[in-house]
């Protein structure tokens, strides 16, 4: 019989702390994306799934900034919505240049925890326009891909 012991248990700790969150901000992405008609779409929902890569994830979440904020500008106009606050796009590119800085030795720990700031309300931003689309779109739109 084998028990866990203390680094095992943290080790899984620590995973599920940056884990768990990670998996429900890519939720919020897809669930946005998915209220986006597909002609307004500018990255498929389960893209967003590779921010889930380990390195990669770092440049891949410029694109995946830019492809929320481009789907909703689209959707945003097509629904005569006016249009989503430029605050998201901001929010989301300081946030990917802050994690990619995170990784100079000298500046690592402002841009670290500013890119977590950041990402809390970029996270908070795309909820709240992702809200706006659910409240106004027909439920024909939404997909769950």
């Amino acid at each position: 019989m084998s028990f866990v012991g203390l680094p095992e248990l943290l080790f899984v700790l620590t995973l599920a702390i940056f884990l768990v969150p990670l998996v429900l901000y890519i939720l919020t992405l897809r669930k946005a994306l998915g209220r986006c008609a597909p002609e307004n779409r500018t990255l498929w929902p389960g893209l967003t799934w590779l921010l889930l890569a380990p390195v990669f994830n770092v440049l891949w979440h410029f694109v995946v900034v830019v492809g929320v904020a481009w789907s909703f500008r689209l959707e945003f106009r097509q629904r005569s919505l006016g249009g989503p606050r430029r605050l998201s796009e901001f929010l989301g590119l300081t946030m990917c240049l802050m994690s990619a800085l995170a990784f100079v030795p000298d500046i690592a720990g402002f841009a670290g925890t500013f890119a977590i700031l950041c990402w809390i309300a970029y996270w908070t931003q795309v909820a709240k326009e992702s809200r706006k689309l659910a409240v106004s779109a027909p439920r024909s739109l939404e997909v769950t891909s």
